[in-house]
């Protein structure tokens, strides 16, 4: 296969598939330039993250899994946290909304807020937002599998996932 979308080569791009009205298409429209979107590089949920003044952050307690005695059940605390990096082409305020969801489709809770992408030089890295989203009181109605959707720069990212069980005995 030689250049172009999918191919192989110094010219090569990745292959792109695009949702329309028409359906599932394999490419973009030509003459539509699209920045590479944010990435979701880490997502995980905890007791705990701790931001320190090296710029790193503490991890503490990271689970996928909770039980309860019986439904619906509250936690009382928990934190959500994700790193995000953001293309050159994304620097400025970008919003965000990270939502918590049964399997069902029902919206647990919602968090929506907007970060600031600094501009970065050539050569150096990625522009990257860091959150730590502590959260209180969260009711899960029911036993079974949830997970976080993160709605960044255009995209959604399947985040975390946590499945919560009834406790036996």
């Amino acid at each position: 296969m030689g250049s172009g979308a999918g191919g192989y080569g110094p010219h090569a791009r990745p292959a792109t598939a695009v949702w329309s009205s028409h359906g599932l298409v394999d490419s973009p429209p030509t003459g539509l330039d699209l920045p590479a979107p944010m990435e979701l590089t880490l997502a995980l949920l905890c007791e705990e993250a701790r931001d320190r003044p090296d710029g790193r952050f503490d991890i503490l307690g990271v689970f996928t899994e909770l039980s309860a005695p019986g439904f619906p059940a509250v936690q009382d605390r928990m934190t959500a946290f994700f790193i995000m990096e953001w293309d050159a082409d994304e620097a400025g305020t970008q919003a965000f909304r990270a939502d918590l969801t049964a399997a069902d489709g029902t919206r647990v809770v919602t968090i929506e807020g907007e970060t600031e992408v600094p501009v970065r030089q050539p050569g150096s890295s990625a522009a990257q937002t860091r959150l730590a989203l502590p959260l209180e009181k969260i009711v899960f109605p029911q036993a079974g599998p949830y997970h976080f959707d993160l709605v960044a720069g255009g995209n959604v990212h399947r985040a975390c996932s946590l499945f919560l069980s009834e406790r036996q005995g």
